[in-house]
Protein backbone atom coordinates (compact mmCIF):
# COMPACT_ATOMS: atom_id res chain seq x y z
CA UNK A 1 0.00 0.00 0.00
CA UNK A 2 1.78 3.06 -1.30
CA UNK A 3 2.04 6.14 0.83
CA UNK A 4 0.77 9.16 -0.98
CA UNK A 5 2.94 11.79 0.51
CA UNK A 6 6.21 11.44 0.16
CA UNK A 7 7.88 14.16 1.67
CA UNK A 8 7.40 15.92 5.27
CA UNK A 9 5.38 12.98 6.30
CA UNK A 10 7.30 12.39 9.42
CA UNK A 11 5.28 13.18 13.20
CA UNK A 12 8.29 12.69 15.15
CA UNK A 13 12.44 13.22 14.13
CA UNK A 14 15.23 12.70 16.86
CA UNK A 15 17.97 14.30 15.91
CA UNK A 16 22.11 14.05 18.08
CA UNK A 17 24.26 16.65 19.26
CA UNK A 18 28.18 16.22 18.95
CA UNK A 19 31.47 17.59 19.28
CA UNK A 20 31.91 15.71 16.09
CA UNK A 21 30.98 16.13 12.71
CA UNK A 22 31.12 13.21 10.02
CA UNK A 23 32.22 15.42 7.06
CA UNK A 24 30.74 14.57 3.71
CA UNK A 25 33.18 14.08 0.45
CA UNK A 26 33.87 17.68 -1.49
CA UNK A 27 33.56 19.12 2.13
CA UNK A 28 37.29 20.25 4.15
CA UNK A 29 36.35 20.89 7.07
CA UNK A 30 33.40 21.52 9.94
CA UNK A 31 30.66 24.30 9.42
CA UNK A 32 31.29 24.95 13.22
CA UNK A 33 33.93 23.65 15.26
CA UNK A 34 33.46 20.76 17.93
CA UNK A 35 29.74 20.96 17.41
CA UNK A 36 27.43 19.29 15.27
CA UNK A 37 23.66 18.46 15.64
CA UNK A 38 22.01 15.78 12.89
CA UNK A 39 21.74 12.06 12.37
CA UNK A 40 24.08 9.38 12.57
CA UNK A 41 25.99 8.01 9.80
CA UNK A 42 25.34 4.82 8.91
CA UNK A 43 27.73 2.38 10.86
CA UNK A 44 29.65 5.43 13.10
CA UNK A 45 27.91 5.93 16.23
CA UNK A 46 30.76 8.56 17.29
CA UNK A 47 30.44 10.79 14.49
CA UNK A 48 27.32 13.05 13.18
CA UNK A 49 26.10 14.17 10.07
CA UNK A 50 25.06 17.83 10.24
CA UNK A 51 22.14 18.49 9.09
CA UNK A 52 20.04 21.66 8.41
CA UNK A 53 16.94 20.97 7.06
CA UNK A 54 15.09 17.43 6.85
CA UNK A 55 12.82 16.58 3.43
CA UNK A 56 11.25 13.51 5.69
CA UNK A 57 10.27 15.53 8.47
CA UNK A 58 7.44 18.66 8.96
CA UNK A 59 8.03 22.00 7.50
CA UNK A 60 7.47 23.51 10.79
CA UNK A 61 9.47 21.17 12.17
CA UNK A 62 12.70 21.94 10.27
CA UNK A 63 12.15 25.61 11.10
CA UNK A 64 12.50 24.83 14.59
CA UNK A 65 15.54 22.30 14.10
CA UNK A 66 17.81 25.35 12.38
CA UNK A 67 16.29 28.06 15.48
CA UNK A 68 17.52 25.85 17.91
CA UNK A 69 20.81 24.87 16.12
CA UNK A 70 21.51 28.97 15.58
CA UNK A 71 20.91 28.90 19.57
CA UNK A 72 22.78 27.05 20.96
CA UNK A 73 25.82 27.80 18.72
CA UNK A 74 25.32 31.13 20.03
CA UNK A 75 24.80 30.39 23.64
CA UNK A 76 28.14 28.33 23.46
CA UNK A 77 25.72 25.29 24.96
CA UNK A 78 28.63 22.04 24.92
CA UNK A 79 27.39 19.08 22.96
CA UNK A 80 28.06 15.72 24.54
CA UNK A 81 30.86 13.27 24.06
CA UNK A 82 29.48 9.78 23.47
CA UNK A 83 33.99 8.94 24.35
CA UNK A 84 34.51 11.07 27.26
CA UNK A 85 31.33 11.11 28.36
CA UNK A 86 31.22 14.87 29.25
CA UNK A 87 29.19 17.42 28.09
CA UNK A 88 25.48 19.11 28.32
CA UNK A 89 23.18 18.34 25.36
CA UNK A 90 22.56 14.93 24.19
CA UNK A 91 19.48 14.96 21.92
CA UNK A 92 17.02 16.76 20.19
CA UNK A 93 13.73 15.22 19.63
CA UNK A 94 10.74 17.83 17.92
CA UNK A 95 7.55 15.96 17.58
CA UNK A 96 4.30 17.25 15.67
CA UNK A 97 0.86 16.30 15.78
CA UNK A 98 0.13 16.23 12.06
CA UNK A 99 -3.95 16.82 12.30
CA UNK A 100 -3.82 18.73 15.16
CA UNK A 101 -0.35 21.13 14.44
CA UNK A 102 0.14 20.81 18.50
CA UNK A 103 4.38 20.54 18.41
CA UNK A 104 6.55 19.46 21.51
CA UNK A 105 10.73 19.72 21.87
CA UNK A 106 12.20 17.49 23.88
CA UNK A 107 15.86 18.60 25.03
CA UNK A 108 17.58 15.58 26.56
CA UNK A 109 20.76 16.69 28.62
CA UNK A 110 23.24 14.52 30.55
CA UNK A 111 22.41 16.78 33.73
CA UNK A 112 19.74 19.18 35.21
CA UNK A 113 20.71 22.73 34.62
CA UNK A 114 17.15 24.42 33.62
CA UNK A 115 19.13 27.88 33.41
CA UNK A 116 21.53 26.91 30.30
CA UNK A 117 17.95 26.73 28.38
CA UNK A 118 15.87 29.04 29.70
CA UNK A 119 17.16 31.97 26.85
CA UNK A 120 15.90 29.34 24.18
CA UNK A 121 12.99 28.00 25.77
CA UNK A 122 11.62 31.83 26.03
CA UNK A 123 11.95 32.84 22.45
CA UNK A 124 10.82 29.12 21.21
CA UNK A 125 7.75 30.58 22.76
CA UNK A 126 7.78 33.79 20.87
CA UNK A 127 8.68 32.43 17.42
CA UNK A 128 6.19 29.10 17.77
CA UNK A 129 3.30 29.65 18.88
CA UNK A 130 2.24 26.01 17.56
CA UNK A 131 4.45 24.75 20.54
CA UNK A 132 2.73 23.94 23.30
CA UNK A 133 5.15 21.43 25.35
CA UNK A 134 8.76 21.79 25.68
CA UNK A 135 10.58 19.32 28.36
CA UNK A 136 13.81 18.73 28.81
CA UNK A 137 14.74 14.54 29.34
CA UNK A 138 17.71 13.62 31.78
CA UNK A 139 19.94 11.31 30.78
CA UNK A 140 22.79 10.05 32.80
CA UNK A 141 23.29 6.44 30.75
CA UNK A 142 26.68 5.96 28.59
CA UNK A 143 24.22 4.73 26.02
CA UNK A 144 23.06 7.31 23.10
CA UNK A 145 19.80 6.69 23.86
CA UNK A 146 16.98 9.64 23.78
CA UNK A 147 14.81 8.49 26.86
CA UNK A 148 15.41 10.62 29.96
CA UNK A 149 15.44 8.92 33.67
CA UNK A 150 13.89 12.11 34.71
CA UNK A 151 11.66 14.33 32.88
CA UNK A 152 11.01 18.50 33.77
CA UNK A 153 8.65 20.86 32.37
CA UNK A 154 10.04 23.83 31.24
CA UNK A 155 7.15 25.17 29.38
CA UNK A 156 3.22 24.14 28.73
CA UNK A 157 2.15 21.05 28.86
CA UNK A 158 3.71 17.33 29.25
CA UNK A 159 2.19 16.18 25.73
CA UNK A 160 0.35 16.84 22.65
CA UNK A 161 -2.37 15.98 20.68
CA UNK A 162 -2.91 14.28 17.60
CA UNK A 163 -5.72 12.28 16.00
CA UNK A 164 -5.67 8.85 13.55
CA UNK A 165 -9.36 8.58 12.19
CA UNK A 166 -12.29 9.98 14.18
CA UNK A 167 -9.93 9.72 17.89
CA UNK A 168 -7.53 12.06 19.48
CA UNK A 169 -4.72 10.84 21.59
CA UNK A 170 -2.24 12.16 23.82
CA UNK A 171 1.10 11.21 23.40
CA UNK A 172 4.07 11.76 25.94
CA UNK A 173 7.60 12.68 25.13
CA UNK A 174 8.56 8.64 25.55
CA UNK A 175 5.42 7.50 24.24
CA UNK A 176 5.24 5.34 20.70
CA UNK A 177 3.39 6.38 17.85
CA UNK A 178 3.13 5.56 14.22
CA UNK A 179 5.59 8.22 12.71
CA UNK A 180 3.61 8.98 9.82
CA UNK A 181 -0.21 10.00 11.03
CA UNK A 182 -1.85 9.74 7.59
CA UNK A 183 -0.44 6.41 6.56
CA UNK A 184 -0.93 4.97 9.92
CA UNK A 185 -4.72 5.67 9.28
CA UNK A 186 -4.70 2.91 6.58
CA UNK A 187 -2.62 0.57 8.52
CA UNK A 188 -5.24 0.44 10.89
CA UNK A 189 -7.82 -0.26 8.44
CA UNK A 190 -5.88 -3.19 7.20
CA UNK A 191 -5.82 -4.47 10.74
CA UNK A 192 -9.44 -3.93 11.28
CA UNK A 193 -10.55 -5.37 8.12
CA UNK A 194 -8.12 -8.68 8.42
CA UNK A 195 -9.44 -8.93 12.53
CA UNK A 196 -13.14 -9.12 11.11
CA UNK A 197 -14.02 -8.50 14.51
CA UNK A 198 -17.63 -9.24 15.69
CA UNK A 199 -19.60 -7.34 18.87
CA UNK A 200 -18.69 -10.65 20.93
CA UNK A 201 -15.54 -10.54 20.02
CA UNK A 202 -12.25 -10.23 22.47
CA UNK A 203 -9.33 -8.43 21.32
CA UNK A 204 -5.80 -9.19 23.29
CA UNK A 205 -3.21 -6.11 21.62
CA UNK A 206 0.11 -6.44 22.36
CA UNK A 207 2.63 -3.70 23.09
CA UNK A 208 -0.47 -1.61 22.84
CA UNK A 209 2.01 1.49 23.24
CA UNK A 210 -0.80 4.64 24.38
CA UNK A 211 -3.81 2.43 22.98
CA UNK A 212 -4.05 3.92 19.40
CA UNK A 213 -5.10 0.00 17.82
CA UNK A 214 -7.04 -0.88 20.99
CA UNK A 215 -9.07 2.36 20.97
CA UNK A 216 -9.08 2.20 16.65
CA UNK A 217 -11.22 -1.20 16.91
CA UNK A 218 -12.90 -0.94 20.21
CA UNK A 219 -16.51 -0.29 18.86
CA UNK A 220 -16.28 -3.32 16.47
CA UNK A 221 -15.03 -5.62 19.68
CA UNK A 222 -16.95 -6.64 22.94
CA UNK A 223 -13.81 -5.91 24.80
CA UNK A 224 -9.95 -4.82 24.08
CA UNK A 225 -6.92 -5.51 26.61
CA UNK A 226 -4.46 -3.83 26.02
CA UNK A 227 -0.71 -4.86 27.37
CA UNK A 228 2.37 -2.40 27.19
CA UNK A 229 5.68 -2.43 29.64
CA UNK A 230 6.18 1.68 29.43
CA UNK A 231 4.32 3.11 32.52
CA UNK A 232 3.74 6.14 31.14
CA UNK A 233 2.09 4.79 28.11
CA UNK A 234 0.15 2.87 29.61
CA UNK A 235 -1.05 6.23 31.59
CA UNK A 236 -1.54 7.52 28.14
CA UNK A 237 -3.26 4.70 26.49
CA UNK A 238 -6.15 4.67 30.02
CA UNK A 239 -6.57 9.02 29.31
CA UNK A 240 -6.49 8.06 25.81
CA UNK A 241 -9.67 5.89 26.26
CA UNK A 242 -11.60 8.73 28.47
CA UNK A 243 -10.72 11.46 26.01
CA UNK A 244 -12.88 9.55 23.04
CA UNK A 245 -15.29 8.41 25.80
CA UNK A 246 -14.30 4.76 25.61
CA UNK A 247 -15.82 2.13 27.72
CA UNK A 248 -14.79 -1.30 26.50
CA UNK A 249 -11.00 -0.93 27.14
CA UNK A 250 -8.79 -2.10 29.35
CA UNK A 251 -5.17 -1.45 29.38
CA UNK A 252 -2.20 -3.46 31.68
CA UNK A 253 1.35 -2.84 32.26
CA UNK A 254 3.98 -5.52 31.92
CA UNK A 255 6.08 -7.34 29.89
CA UNK A 256 4.46 -9.46 27.04
CA UNK A 257 7.55 -12.27 27.74
CA UNK A 258 6.25 -12.81 31.03
CA UNK A 259 2.89 -10.95 31.89
CA UNK A 260 1.24 -14.08 30.73
CA UNK A 261 2.37 -15.89 33.94
CA UNK A 262 3.44 -13.38 36.74
CA UNK A 263 0.30 -11.33 36.27
CA UNK A 264 -2.45 -13.08 38.53
CA UNK A 265 -5.43 -10.68 37.01
CA UNK A 266 -4.78 -12.02 33.22
CA UNK A 267 -6.22 -15.09 34.38
CA UNK A 268 -9.31 -13.76 35.07
CA UNK A 269 -9.76 -11.85 31.36
CA UNK A 270 -11.82 -13.34 28.72
CA UNK A 271 -10.30 -15.73 26.48
CA UNK A 272 -9.07 -13.81 23.20
CA UNK A 273 -10.71 -14.49 19.98
CA UNK A 274 -8.41 -12.12 18.11
CA UNK A 275 -4.77 -10.92 19.00
CA UNK A 276 -2.76 -8.13 17.27
CA UNK A 277 0.82 -7.96 17.89
CA UNK A 278 2.78 -5.11 17.36
CA UNK A 279 6.19 -5.77 18.84
CA UNK A 280 9.36 -4.04 18.66
CA UNK A 281 12.45 -4.34 15.66
CA UNK A 282 13.67 -7.67 17.89
CA UNK A 283 9.97 -9.48 17.28
CA UNK A 284 8.22 -11.86 19.54
CA UNK A 285 9.56 -13.54 22.84
CA UNK A 286 10.00 -16.90 22.36
CA UNK A 287 8.41 -17.24 25.69
CA UNK A 288 5.11 -15.37 24.10
CA UNK A 289 4.80 -17.56 21.15
CA UNK A 290 4.08 -20.07 23.59
CA UNK A 291 1.38 -18.18 25.41
CA UNK A 292 -0.02 -16.97 22.17
CA UNK A 293 -0.50 -20.93 21.11
CA UNK A 294 -2.26 -21.57 24.96
CA UNK A 295 -4.36 -18.88 24.32
CA UNK A 296 -5.30 -20.06 21.20
CA UNK A 297 -7.30 -17.47 19.93
CA UNK A 298 -8.79 -17.76 16.30
CA UNK A 299 -6.67 -15.75 14.54
CA UNK A 300 -3.55 -13.59 15.25
CA UNK A 301 -2.61 -10.15 13.19
CA UNK A 302 1.10 -9.54 13.60
CA UNK A 303 1.86 -6.46 12.28
CA UNK A 304 5.82 -5.27 12.58
CA UNK A 305 8.26 -3.09 10.94
CA UNK A 306 10.97 -5.70 10.59
CA UNK A 307 9.74 -8.33 8.26
CA UNK A 308 12.97 -10.66 9.20
CA UNK A 309 11.92 -11.15 12.69
CA UNK A 310 8.19 -11.55 11.75
CA UNK A 311 9.21 -14.24 9.44
CA UNK A 312 11.45 -15.93 11.92
CA UNK A 313 7.89 -15.68 14.31
CA UNK A 314 5.46 -16.91 12.22
CA UNK A 315 7.68 -19.81 11.21
CA UNK A 316 7.41 -21.28 14.48
CA UNK A 317 3.41 -19.93 15.43
CA UNK A 318 3.02 -21.87 12.52
CA UNK A 319 4.82 -25.03 13.89
CA UNK A 320 1.34 -25.95 16.00
CA UNK A 321 -2.37 -24.23 15.41
CA UNK A 322 -1.82 -21.74 13.00
CA UNK A 323 -0.94 -20.99 8.94
CA UNK A 324 -0.45 -18.12 7.15
CA UNK A 325 -3.15 -16.45 5.51
CA UNK A 326 -2.43 -13.37 3.95
CA UNK A 327 0.33 -10.74 4.21
CA UNK A 328 0.41 -6.94 3.73
CA UNK A 329 2.83 -4.98 3.50
CA UNK A 330 2.64 -0.81 3.61
CA UNK A 331 4.90 1.93 2.98
CA UNK A 332 5.20 3.71 5.98
CA UNK A 333 8.80 5.44 5.51
CA UNK A 334 9.28 6.35 1.99
CA UNK A 335 12.78 7.13 0.84
CA UNK A 336 13.94 4.54 3.55
CA UNK A 337 13.89 0.42 3.18
CA UNK A 338 11.58 -0.16 5.73
CA UNK A 339 7.99 -0.95 5.46
CA UNK A 340 5.06 -1.89 7.88
CA UNK A 341 4.17 -5.47 6.94
CA UNK A 342 0.93 -7.19 8.59
CA UNK A 343 0.15 -10.43 8.55
CA UNK A 344 -2.68 -12.76 8.90
CA UNK A 345 -3.00 -16.29 10.73
CA UNK A 346 -5.70 -18.49 11.47
CA UNK A 347 -6.21 -21.07 13.53
CA UNK A 348 -5.84 -24.76 11.32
Amino acid sequence: IKCNQNYNYRNKMEFTFSKFEWIPEGKNEQEIPGFALGLHVPKRWDKILNINECHIQDFVANEVLQFIKRSVIHLKLEAYDLKEHKGYLRHLVIRKGIKTGQIMVNFVTSKKNIKLLEPIVKELRNRFPSIVSIVNNISTRKAGVAVGEEQILLSGQNFIIDKIGEYNFKISSNSFFQTNTLQAEKLYDIILEEASLGKQDIVYDLCCGIGTISIYLSKYAKKVYGFEIIPSAIQDAKENAKINNIKNTYFFEGDISTIFSDYKDIERLAAADVIIIDPPRPGIPSKTIKYLNQISPRKIIYVSCNPSTQARDIKELCKEEYRLLKLQPVDMFPHTPHIENVATLIKN
